[in-house]
């Protein structure tokens, strides 16, 4: 009976303690704001390494780099806040082709403690925002844990690596090479090459002038205004390109939608509907192969040499809407050739539709 009573009691005084506590010890978030300068004393590449929070990247015609950050972190009040925040700082250090800049945060601190503090450990969240006024012909190369990353107009191309969060890079001339593990990605108005990957999210580019290589794992990709040509992956989701030269594409378990397709087409997939629609801007080679889906191939105008079409499905219709010269057809195949054949156009699919039309315009 004793016993019973005496571990009510402790429940009852731990509980109006906890309860005592909220308003007494309550945090609030805190920030402190600080601008610098950096030189530039020959120096052509920016390294940018450890962010957590947000990250700009400004490309200026200017001759050094400003360095602005906001320090951001959670605590009991202004004096615990401003040694926490004195913590964290962005480390600058220089070679003669590099300036490096890396941002620091405290492994622990250690916050005001109330009475059952022996019961509760609280940490504080601390973040950085940081934007960076750079030369716009300075290379860029930036690796960020996790959080909002924006780049913008620089002339000599970025190197983004970022864990998870959102990536923009928009405005740039030069090669792009973004990476994002998990997130949303966004890549607006290269004038150059660009090469971007993600384990899972969304891809998005428009406006690349040069060849692009993009791959996901899954997710989306939504691919527009593509100067060149496009090598592709993707493992599971959709994928929709608008406006692009030849195309070498693969997937897995993926819906795929290009449109304005200029050149030469090498697709494969192993479960998913394929579609194309091409405006055949010279004589080039089409093979597009599925193990488990539809094939739609529809000319948007005439190739003028013509081709020599072989399509064939396992299990599945065949529809054609050609002006072909049928040489051989089959129970689920077809062979012909269209006006003087001197392209190739080779669909296959074991187990789907296959639709081939040409329109005129």
């Amino acid at each position: 009976m004793t016993k019973r009573i005496y571990l009510t009691i402790l429940a009852v005084t731990a509980a109006v303690l906890i309860a005592g506590s909220t308003d007494t010890y309550a945090s609030s978030e805190f920030e402190q704001v600080s601008t610098s300068d950096i030189s530039i004393e020959g120096q052509t590449i920016v390294i940018i390494e450890g962010i957590n929070g947000r990250l700009s990247i400004i490309g200026e015609k200017r001759d050094d780099i400003l360095l602005k950050v906001v320090k951001k972190g959670v605590a009991g009040d202004r004096d615990e806040a401003d040694e926490m925040l004195s913590l964290m700082e962005v480390k600058v250090t220089k070679t003669a082709e590099t300036v490096r800049l890396e941002a620091v945060y405290p492994g622990k601190f250690r916050t005001k403690k109330n009475l059952i503090s022996f019961m509760i450990s609280r940490s504080p969240k601390m973040s950085m925002e940081i934007t960076l006024l750079i030369p716009e012909g300075m290379k860029l190369g930036a690796s960020m844990a996790s959080g909002v990353v924006i780049v913008s107009s620089l002339v000599s191309g970025a190197d983004v690596d970022v864990a998870s969060g959102k990536l923009i890079v928009r405005d740039i001339r030069g090669s792009v090479n973004a990476t994002l593990s998990s997130g949303a990605m966004e890549v607006i108005n290269v004038d150059g090459t660009a090469v971007l990957s993600s384990a899972s999210g969304m891809i998005k580019a428009r406006e690349i002038s040069g060849d692009i290589e993009a791959s996901i794992a899954s997710g989306r990709m939504e691919l527009s205004g593509l100067g060149g040509g496009l090598k592709c992956s993707i493992e599971y989701g959709t994928l929709i390109v608008d406006g692009v030269g030849d195309v070498n594409f693969h997937g897995i378990a993926a819906e795929s939608s290009f449109t304005g397709v200029r050149g030469a087409v090498d697709a494969s997939t192993a479960s998913g509907a394929v579609y194309f629609r091409a405006v055949p801007a010279s004589d080039v080679n089409y093979s597009i192969i599925a193990s488990s889906g539809d094939i739609s191939l529809i000319f948007n105008g005439r190739m003028e040499g013509g081709y020599i079409l072989k399509a064939g499905t396992t299990s599945g219709e065949i529809s054609i809407d050609l002006p072909i010269d049928v040489k051989k057809v089959g129970r689920n195949s077809i062979t012909g050739v269209v006006r003087e054949g001197k392209s190739k156009v080779f669909l296959e699919t074991a187990s789907g539709d296959i639709i081939v039309e040409e329109i005129e315009e």
